[in-house]
Parts: C-alpha cells; sequence; structure tokens
C-alpha cells in the first residue's frame, strides 16, 4: 500500500478483467460459487441496461475495490432510483474510508441521473456495512431469509443525506 490512498474512478470497460476477479473474491467472502465472464461484463457497461460502476484503483493502477450499479424504476412513485449492487474492498484495503468515498461518488452520480435514492441489499453478518449504511441514513425496508439462513436487509438511502 505505501501509505497512498487508492483513488475512485468511475468504471471502464479496461477494468472489467480486474472487476471480475473481485467479484470471485466477493463470492468467496459470501462462500457462494459463481462464473464470471469479463467479456459480458464489458458489453454490459454502458449498455442500453444503465449499467455502471466505480473503482478504487491504487497506486500502481490496481483495482482494489468496485461496486456496480443501475437505475430501476418505481412505479409507486414513478420515478428512477438507483440500484448498487455489490461493493466490494480487498482486505488490505479495507477501513480506509474507500466504501464511504465510493458511495459518496454513486451518490453523485444518482443526483446527474436524477436519482434520489439508492436502494441495496445487505447480509445480517456484515456489519461494517450495516453500520456505515445506518451512518449514512439507510433504513431497511423488509428483510429476507436465503436458503442458505442468512438475513437480507433491503435498504434505502436518501442521496440528499449522502452528499
Amino acid at each position: 500500500m505505501n501509505g497512498y490512498m487508492p483513488t475512485i474512478h468511475l468504471m471502464q470497460p479496461e477494468h472489467t478483467s480486474a472487476v471480475c476477479k473481485l467479484l470471485k473474491e466477493l463470492a468467496d467472502y459470501h462462500e457462494q460459487k459463481i462464473s464470471v465472464d469479463p467479456a459480458k461484463l464489458k458489453k454490459s457497461l454502458g449498455h442500453t441496461s444503465g449499467l455502471a460502476g466505480f473503482v478504487a484503483v491504487d497506486h500502481v493502477g490496481d483495482v482494489v475495490g468496485f461496486c456496480l450499479l443501475f437505475p430501476i424504476f418505481s412505479s409507486n412513485f414513478t420515478r428512477w432510483s438507483t440500484e448498487l449492487h455489490d461493493l466490494y474492498i480487498s482486505d488490505e484495503y479495507r477501513k480506509m474510508g474507500l466504501a464511504t468515498q465510493m458511495l459518496n461518488e454513486v451518490a453523485k452520480w444518482s443526483q446527474d441521473e436524477d436519482q434520489p435514492l439508492i436502494y441495496l441489499d445487505v447480509v445480517n453478518w456484515n456489519s461494517s456495512a450495516l453500520k456505515l449504511y445506518e451512518k449514512l441514513g439507510g433504513e431497511i425496508l423488509s428483510t429476507t431469509t436465503s436458503i442458505r439462513g442468512d438475513t437480507w436487509y433491503r435498504m434505502v438511502l436518501e442521496v440528499e443525506n449522502i452528499l
């Protein structure tokens, strides 16, 4: 690390292979098996689906964290919002504020896209993430139990509370 703080950038096609490696780390963290394809992720970025993301890049250009996001439409409120899907920081870069910085960039992106709410899911045993989301004013909307018995919280963050 060399005392250097990674910087947050909008995810670009050249980041997709590194993000796929981190997706595998995330799956291991959740004890899940996944199959990821960098070519499919690259093709999906900026696609009509609206898939976007941010990456944390260290001083030598390695991607050490990422998040994926896409717009979702709420018929209840007749407006668009952001779905935050997967926010992951590599072990050695945790507790440096990178997740907070990344969420700030997500909030700016959401504001620019006129999406005032950010929806996400977090598992109950990820206490660091839960604390962060609650600190940012996140509200639990619902809970579900996975087939493995984990409790997942559906949460919402207001962009204005983050910025």
